[in-house]
């Protein structure tokens, strides 16, 4: 009769840790916990519900708020039912504002100092799904989306550590590129990290996502935000790739143009279509060892023109990528954007481009 008693105290304890109106058991302790933590949307009073009513039934009592552990608190928020509302709004800023003025406990979560491990932790570990994963996982393309503009929140992020941000930053660009090979399952979220920083420009992680990156070695190199840039129209863009077909008739197009980043960018920084950072110089690449010379060029190697003697002075010309092949033939090339244009696949020594060429390895 003893361990009934006490297994019925212990229950009834646990359970205040939630509003009694939610049928959800005790708190969860673990990611496993957390998963049934919403148990209420199941149950048959849900849709006898009103809307405030089913609002109040999924908030956490103050005690499971502020005793959780931070990672715990970050899934219990992110399986809230209502964080769906963010795509509600006209703006992701204001879905994100409306459920955050809504839910206490993310109120609680973007004031925890060891939110930044823990946002990167869980981050870094959310698994991109392909079509022939989608029915292997419990994982979720539109949780990802969730936690993607949540990251880009000013409430979420302003009061992080500037390491924790170019970390996120530093993920979120892996993300993309990852999303980006799965667009089949990933076709109208693979940018929303992006789309969603572009909506508050001056927070923290929008100007670490925009105003500098990071060499691998952690040297910070300025960088424009080129983002809500007026791209080329069609007839423009028409136009150009006609005049730079006719007037370098041995390079390949292999992008139309763009104005949102250009060769330095594109070779030192990112070769992703969605990367809007213009790079005027990166020599940081190259003055803090995160890349040496070489007198053995080989295709992936950077290859950079400057007006000036090398090793030292001179003014950054341009940068490129080496290939292996040139339009299908085994001739050494380069990949490089040129200014304003296009992507190109071309000859080495033929390009808008002259000065002392030299060539960078990891």
């Amino acid at each position: 009769m003893k361990k009934h008693i006490s297994l019925i105290t212990l229950l009834l304890a646990f359970s205040c840790c939630i509003t009694t109106t939610i049928a959800a058991g005790p708190p969860p302790t673990s990611t496993s916990d957390v998963s049934d933590i919403y148990s209420v949307v199941d149950s048959p009073e849900w849709t006898d519900m009103n809307r405030n009513e089913r609002v109040r039934s999924c908030q956490l009592s103050e005690n499971f708020i502020h005793n959780a552990s931070t990672s715990t608190l970050l899934q219990a928020v992110l399986r809230n039912p209502f964080m769906i509302d963010i795509f509600a709004f006209d703006t992701y800023t204001d879905g994100f504002n409306h459920v955050y003025n809504e839910f206490p406990a993310l109120k609680e979560l973007s004031m925890r100092s060891d939110l930044g491990e823990n946002l990167i932790d869980y981050y870094q570990n959310f698994p991109i799904l392909t079509q022939a994963s989608l029915q292997d996982t419990d994982s979720s393309v539109i949780d990802l989306s969730i936690l993607e503009i949540i990251i880009a929140q000013p409430q979420i992020t302003d009061k992080l550590n500037r390491e924790d941000i170019h970390t996120l930053v530093a993920l979120a660009e892996d993300k993309y590129n990852q999303k980006e090979n799965c667009i089949s399952v990933y076709g109208g979220s693979y940018s929303i990290f992006y789309e969603a920083i572009d909506e508050v420009p001056n927070s923290v992680i929008a100007l670490a996502a925009t105003t500098t990156v990071r060499t691998p070695r952690g040297s910070t190199v300025q960088v424009i935000n080129n983002s809500n840039i007026r791209d080329w129209t069609a007839q423009e863009i028409q136009e150009l790739n006609s005049r730079y077909s006719s007037a370098y008739p041995t390079a390949t197009r292999m992008r139309n143009p763009t104005k949102k980043y250009n060769c330095h960018s594109y070779a030192w920084y990112s070769t992703a279509t969605s990367n809007y950072y213009w790079m005027n110089d990166p020599t940081p690449y190259m003055s803090d060892g995160s890349y040496r010379t070489t007198a053995s060029p080989t295709s992936g190697y950077k290859v950079y023109w400057k007006d000036g003697p090398f090793p030292v002075g001179g003014f950054p010309v341009h940068s490129g990528i080496l290939a292996s092949n040139m339009m299908g033939q085994p001739q050494v090339s380069c990949n490089s954007k040129w200014g304003q244009l296009g992507l190109y696949n071309h000859p080495i020594t033929d390009s808008p481009y002259s000065g002392t060429i030299s060539y960078w390895c990891r």
